[in-house]
Order: structure tokens, then sequence, then C-alpha cells
């Protein structure tokens, strides 16, 4: 039944892996193309990024309440519009607060993709398929993360400067090709919340129901997500500062982090399963 399910998708999994495939493009060589493309210093990149990721906090917060008001499928669009405009301006940004308006396109869109991503999920699924779709998402990103990573490395190896800015073009590129399949997406036997309805509704705001309040009296979730904040720094560290020491510091090829990044990528998928069981 699932297999039938992910057939009759095939605009949600391109999405989901073509939005991977940018990212994976783009991820491991951010700090480099700045590098190659402005003549800021890496210490002002890095600034830079981190005052949009700053904002990043904030729109996590609305984004959630916006996602059941307009519905999961329209975040998600909204969002990768969004990462194309911020990765479209990557490609003309010179200066200091240039670079972060565009950075900060991207980080609200990113950030709103991640909270309506599971809702969407949700919504097209049927009774007993969630894990499955769960599972093939998980996969698509990976892989797409994956080949992302060997093409813009070949693609910087053999370009240089101008490989750079073609990475950044296909990733802007690809965010609206995604977007216009996300749009295609229509809720399945799963949706009979009004997750891709607007959630409008008594039976909708019944089930939201109970607000910041007890969320916030629950302190064992907020351990869990204090926890998870410490593990996506971690995360971050390695596609953002490892491409960089690699190059600058190691004068490995240009075309390293993203072999690299690859080869994590494939790491991860590989042993995923053995974990999960």
């Amino acid at each position: 039944r699932f297999a039938e399910s992910a057939r009759s998708r095939p605009g949600l999994v391109g999405a989901f892996f073509i939005d991977a495939v940018g990212t994976g493009m783009f991820l491991p060589f951010s700090l480099l193309f700045f590098l190659a493309t402005t003549s800021l210093s890496l210490t002002r990149i890095g600034l830079a990024l981190s005052a949009a990721a700053l904002v990043r906090i904030p729109v996590t917060i609305a984004a959630g309440p916006l996602s059941d008001r307009f519905g999961p499928r329209a975040a998600i669009v909204a969002s990768q519009l969004l990462q194309a405009l911020g990765f479209g301006g990557y490609l003309v940004v010179r200066g200091f607060w240039p670079l972060v308006g565009a950075a900060v396109l991207v980080q609200v869109g990113n950030s709103i993709f991640w909270v309506a991503y599971a809702p969407l999920i949700f919504a097209i699924a049927g009774a007993g398929e969630r894990e499955h779709w769960f599972a093939l998402c998980t996969v698509l990103r990976t892989a797409g993360l994956a080949a992302g990573g060997v093409i813009a490395g070949a693609t910087v190896a053999l370009g240089g400067k101008a490989g750079y800015i073609g990475v950044a073009g296909a990733n802007a590129a690809s965010f609206v090709l995604a977007a216009v399949l996300s749009a295609r997406v229509r809720p399945g036997a799963g949706s009979g919340t009004a997750a891709d309805s607007g959630g409008s509704g008594p039976g909708a705001r019944a089930e939201r129901g109970g607000g910041w309040g007890p969320l916030l009296r629950d302190y064992s979730f907020l351990g869990f997500v204090a926890v998870n904040v410490g593990i996506t720094f971690l995360a971050l560290a390695v596609p953002l500062a490892l491409p960089v020491f690699l190059v600058k510091l190691l004068g490995l090829p240009r075309w390293a982090p993203g072999v690299t990044l690859a080869l994590n990528a494939f790491l991860v998928a590989a042993c995923a399963p053995v974990v999960m069981r």
C-alpha cells in the first residue's frame, strides 16, 4: 500500500530529492563561496551568517501557527521560494549587510520547511504509512545531499570561481523547481485533520488546543529540546566549518569538501538502519 502511495505522489518524492540535491551542492562550499566572490573576511562572513541564524529563532516559533493556518503544503512552497530568493541574492551580494539580508531569507525559508515538513507527511500518509514516508524522505534527503556534494565538488574543481557561482545559481533554481513540484502535492487518506486545509474549523482547533502553557511545563520535553539544540550546533559545524578547514588550513583541493560531505552522507545512510534496529 505504501509503494502505491509513493508512486502516486512523484511530485513530493521529486521535490524532497531536488531540495536536498541543491542543499548538498551549496552547503559544503558556503563559506568558501563568499570568500571567493566577496572581499569580506572569514570573520565577517561568519558574523553575517550567524546574525541571520539568530533571526531563525523567533521565525521558528511563529512558523508553526502559520503552517496550521495556511496548511503545510503552502508553507513548504513558501519556504522553498524564500530559499530560492536568498540563494539568488548570494549571486549578487558583495557587502556585509546585503549578505545578512540574503542569508535571512535562506534561514527563514529553511526554518519554515522543517516546521511544516512533518505535518505535510501526516497530511499525505494513510494509516500505517507514516513511518515509511519518514524513512523514505530521510533516504531521499541523504542521497540528495550526497549527490549534490559530488556534483558541486566536480563543478568547483573544473570551474574555480565560476564553478562556485554555478553551484549557487543551480541551487537557487533547484528550490524553484522543488516549489513547483511541492505545489502539486495533494493530501491523502491520512489527512483527516485540517493539516492541509488551512487549519480552520472547530475540529482542527480542538486538535491543536493546549497552547504554550502545558508545553513549557513539560520539563522532560524541554530537556529533550535543549539536547537537540546542542546536537544541531554540532551537526552544522561539519558542513560549515569542515570545508574551510580542509581547503584553507590543510590545503586540500577545492573538490575535497564535496566528496567528504558525500562520504559522510553515505555513512549516515548506511549506518542509520543498523542504529535504528
